[in-house]
């Protein structure tokens, strides 16, 4: 049999509705904060796709330092994980390619890739010639530079030289050159965009082509769950227990300080 619930008096009414009003006003209070939310990741939608546009229309910008080293930068772009997957799939392979162990992008911060083309002149250096017979001799040269900052070249070779019929001929020779090229990159804000940096002090150095993609983790963007304290309030009518000792029925509300671990919150 279902018990008869007691009839609620004028005050009891008013204390529900008073608290109903409470609880609605709470939340109004969170819908704004969320309509506020909404709108400020609309913004940064918006400015993310407006930097994306330009990134595509701008051009790698080189600096000549006063050493004659180069410093270049070009905007870096920023995608989601799913909008670089499904639209720009061949790109990804590329990456995955070059890169070797990458099986998904999940755990990635940013993809990064450069072109340079060297030119290299070798003017002077040291030259052995060594007769190998009446009418022919090998020259060996060999030249090392040190650029400084970890940057230097070797080459090194030899050709064969024959004297017959009257007529001087030579072989193709064998030549082997020697680079450490040293690069410096960073990425860094400015005016509002983020770029990427590639220095070098090596010389004959030229970037055909920079490109930085800044990957958003999909997963990284939602609201982080967090165990700590919150304020919170309620309402309902049931059973309370009275000094410890008598149990009465009646509304209830309550207001107070909670704390929740991170796998209890919603």
């Amino acid at each position: 049999m279902i018990p008869k619930l007691p009839s609620i008096s004028k005050n009891v009414l008013t204390f529900i509705v008073g608290a109903i009003v409470v609880l609605l006003f709470l939340k109004q209070c969170n819908s704004i904060q969320q309509l506020k939310d909404e709108k400020e990741m609309a913004k940064k939608e918006a400015k993310r796709a407006m930097n994306n546009l330009l990134a595509e229309q701008d051009s790698v910008r080189v600096l000549i330092k006063e050493n004659g080293g180069l410093v270049a930068s070009k905007r870096s772009f920023e995608y989601t994980i799913n909008e670089l997957e499904d639209n720009n799939s061949e790109l990804v392979e590329e990456y995955k390619e070059a890169l070797g162990d990458i099986k998904n992008l999940k755990d990635v911060n940013s993809l990064m890739k450069t072109e340079i083309a060297v030119l290299s002149e070798v003017k002077g250096g040291e030259s052995t010639v060594t007769q190998t017979s009446d009418s022919s001799a090998t020259v060996a040269f060999s030249k090392f530079d040190d650029f400084g900052k970890g940057n230097t070249r070797k080459f090194s070779g030899s050709v064969d030289v024959n004297y017959n019929s009257n007529k001087f001929t030579a072989s193709p020779g064998e030549f082997k050159i020697e680079q450490t090229i040293k690069l410096y990159a960073m990425t860094d804000e400015k005016e509002g965009y983020k770029q990427v940096r590639i220095a070098t002090d090596y010389p004959g150095i030229t970037f055909g082509e920079i490109e930085n993609i800044n990957l958003i983790n999909n997963k990284l963007n939602k609201p982080e769950k967090k165990a700590g304290w919150s304020i919170g309030a309620g309402i309902g009518y049931g059973f309370s227990l009275v000094n410890g000792q008598q149990i009465q029925t009646g509304p209830n509300l309550s207001i107070g300080l909670f704390w929740s671990p991170k796998w209890l919150r919603f």
